[in-house]
């Protein structure tokens, strides 16, 4: 049913939406109090709101008030974007994915209560607040971008659906970005339409401030944390049969849930990834996606830019706009020099922390990771069974393998920090021995890493493997807290899942449940997560070793590949 907000509160014009919070309580706990034909939302009740996101700021407090006040069930919010629906109209668009419509008849069997707000439904006047007031609290939903910083994050959206994505024609597409990605996405939606998709996703991450999933974590029971819809896994599944293409825009705020329970964001998660993996597993292998890098006001702030001009700036020079086809060949070059290495018998790489402007080991670093017989180095593209080529990563660095997790040994010192389930982990120390890991700290949010690891099945042991030198990025001198440029800008292993793409044999191999037994039999980690974690740079040298130690290489020294 369309609800109608029913009383109006005296807020006093020009007040900051946080400075609201009080008559918006009384104004939001009146609406929830009526929204059963006239009875109050239930505890345990689901939700499901409908509006546009001019509304944003409203919903998040309606959010928040029904978890907190009222112990809601699960709240479901679709939030439209004006634009987006008129881009839609524009080419005739009326094609949706079903599980929306999944979602919908879900809620309606489980007797959830529905509120939608139309375009011409006036929130903020009713409520009590003046034009300007209304004016200015919406433009907070998004910070405000001058026309020569857009200039500046311009994209081309055939150089990425097309030459990254390599998006074919009618191919459904699935976006993700920030809100100040809008723009973008908009553009990206646009260039698909012409290309003949129909079926296009956009999935929008907001700021810190109106992020819905901050009440979700703070005021849902256990119970509701741990549940996880069907529509939630009929979404990758549909993603996987229809064959849809991923694009994220990374810019996220590395820090945004620093101050949440990370107990509760683990629980949340860990349910989702736990039932969505058999789908999202075969959509990394079957079909492409890209990350590509574009920063925002969050992700510049976080990295230390003094504006987010000076981040897009940068960014176009380490995404390698223009110059992207020479640098795939260059990495494919040296991919193909760490392979013949492999195959000489030098299957055991060895990190080591020296001494400046010595090979004298420090103590910090001392680690070695064995792989497969079957293991083998990829860079820069990726090929789904079907041939399409694409790119994974924008920025791209990085030489990357999977590992036996079985042979893992050694101590290894973390030099750059990691972002895990929206809270920074700085000073990471890790210790392996026969594969697993046996020893973990951190002097920055510690509690957070171990919560990942202890909730999340095989998350103690490595996955990837990945070498990295010369790296633009890491020149900047700067620490992104974002996984996307951290991992490509040094030496990197990830705990979690392995990918199957690394080793030979896979590729023939049509079956997912095969292949996975496949890689089992080379002790390959089947894990629902995949973190990466950087442990390298100017003072760790790198080896590739025999098993019998016979003789070694080396692969990096001094921030540059030796072979």
């Amino acid at each position: 049913m369309q609800v109608k907000p029913l009383i109006a509160s005296n807020l006093n014009p020009g007040m900051l939406f946080l400075e609201q919070q009080k008559d918006l309580n009384v104004y939001i706990a009146n609406l929830l109090s009526q929204v059963n034909s006239g009875q109050a939302l239930r505890p345990n009740q689901k939700l499901k709101i409908t509006a546009y996101s001019d509304h944003l700021p409203f919903v998040y407090k309606t959010v928040e008030i029904a978890y907190r006040d009222f112990n809601a069930g699960l709240v479901s919010v679709s939030l439209k974007e004006q634009a987006l629906e008129d881009l839609k109209a524009r080419y005739g668009i009326r094609e949706d994915f079903d599980y929306k419509e999944q979602k919908e008849l879900e809620l309606k069997q489980q007797g959830a209560a529905f509120i939608t707000f139309d375009k011409t439904t006036s929130l903020y006047s009713e409520a009590g607040l003046s034009a300007q007031d209304e004016k200015d609290l919406i433009k907070s939903i998004s910070d405000f971008i001058p026309d020569d910083v857009q200039k500046e994050l311009a994209i081309n959206p055939e150089e990425i659906l097309s030459g990254c994505l390599n998006l074919r024609r009618g191919q459904p597409l699935a976006i993700l970005g920030s809100r100040e990605h809008l723009p973008q996405m908009l553009q990206l939606a646009e260039w698909a339409y012409q290309n003949g998709t129909k079926l296009i996703d956009i999935s929008i991450n907001e700021k810190k401030e109106f992020d819905l999933a901050i009440p979700f974590y703070k005021y849902a029971s256990k119970s509701i944390l741990s549940e996880v819809p069907e529509s939630v896994v009929a979404r990758s599944k549909e993603f996987l049969e229809k064959g849809t293409a991923s694009l994220y825009l990374e810019g996220t705020d590395p820090s945004k849930y620093e101050n949440i329970d990370p107990a509760k964001i683990q629980l949340a998660q860990t349910g989702i990834l736990k039932k969505t993996k058999p789908y999202e597993d075969r959509l990394t292998i079957e079909n492409p996606w890209c990350i590509y890098y574009l920063p925002t006001t969050a992700s510049a702030g976080a990295a230390g830019y003094a504006s987010l001009k000076d981040a897009a700036i940068e960014a176009r020079k380490i995404t390698r706009v223009g110059k992207l086809t020479e640098h795939i060949a260059n990495l494919k070059k040296t991919e193909e020099k760490l392979n013949a290495v492999v195959k000489q018998g030098y299957n055991i790489l060895h990190f080591l922390s020296v001494r400046p402007n010595t090979e004298t080991p420090d103590g910090k670093t001392d680690l070695r990771v064995g792989l497969t017989p079957k293991s083998i180095f990829i860079s820069g593209t990726a090929i789904t069974p079907s041939g399409q080529v694409y790119i994974p990563n924008i920025p791209t660095e990085e030489c990357f393998t999977t590992p036996d997790w079985t042979k893992t040994k050694g101590t290894v010192s973390m030099t750059r920090p990691v972002s895990l389930n929206g809270s920074i982990v700085d000073g990471i120390q890790m210790e392996f021995n026969e594969g697993k890991l046996i020893k973990a700290n951190a002097t920055k949010n510690p509690d957070v890493l171990l919560e990942w690891l202890e909730k999340n099945e095989n998350a103690d042991k490595l996955g990837e493997i990945a070498v990295v030198a010369g790296s633009p990025i890491f020149d900047l001198g700067k620490i992104f807290n974002s996984i996307l440029l951290d991992e490509n800008a040094t030496c990197h292993f990830a705990l979690g899942n392995s990918y199957s793409d690394c080793i030979e044999g896979t590729n023939d191999i049509a079956n997912h449940d095969e292949r996975e037994i496949y890689m089992r039999n080379l002790s390959c980690n089947n894990s629902p997560v995949h973190i990466d974690f950087m442990i390298g740079g100017p003072n760790v040298m790198v080896f590739a070793e025999k098993v019998n130690g016979s003789d070694r290489k080396v692969l990096i020294k001094d921030n540059k590949f030796q072979i």
